[in-house]
């Protein structure tokens, strides 16, 4: 994916993919510098991170317990 965003002139910082254990969630869920969270996990990890990021009055986008695809188009 990096190729493609870089390919495609995408500025650095608008995709990052951050790999990491429940505290990195935690860090991020409560980061109000984090515009959108977006994450693949069990249906109580998403618990977790819904009401933290909505206690902040952000955004979530949850796939939980299935696969979350990248779509590329023009």
């Amino acid at each position: 994916i990096e190729k493609v965003l870089k390919a495609n002139n995408v500025p650095e910082g608008v995709f990052n993919l951050i790999l990491g254990d429940g505290s990195i969630g935690a860090a991020m869920s409560n980061d109000g510098n984090v515009a959108l969270v977006s994450a693949t996990g069990s249906t109580a990890m998403g618990k977790k991170v819904a009401q933290a990021v909505a206690a902040r009055l952000g955004k979530s986008l949850l796939e939980l317990s299935g696969n979350n695809a990248i779509i590329i188009t023009e």
